[in-house]
């Protein structure tokens, strides 16, 4: 998946039009339009801006990491869990799957 088809996919589930969009961060929609066709890569504020409007990274835009950040309650919640042993993990994750059967 590259950027302007990560730009696209974001755009489109936030239910946007690249005018939407443009407006939003400053340029016209022609330069969208761009951007999702891969003809032009924004630079470094656009991309910027861009990240702010989805509420991603810009590492995730480009393909480099976790396109949505995690919370700090998502990190405290991963860093307990790495702390277990494998057979205790999948402990966690019984409960986990019992606690989403029992809400539903």
């Amino acid at each position: 998946m590259n950027l302007g088809f990560r730009i696209k996919h974001l755009r489109i589930e936030k239910e946007l039009t690249q005018e939407e969009l443009a407006n939003m961060i400053g340029m016209k929609k022609p330069t969208v339009s761009l951007y999702e066709s891969n003809s032009r890569q924004p630079d470094y504020e656009t991309l910027m801006k861009i990240a702010d409007v989805f509420g991603v990274t810009i590492d995730g835009l480009l393909g480099r990491g976790d396109l949505f950040p995690l919370t700090k309650e998502e990190k405290r919640f991963l860093d307990c869990f790495r702390s277990f042993p494998a057979r205790e993990r999948e402990d966690v994750w019984s409960y986990m799957q019992f606690l989403k059967t029992k809400k539903a």
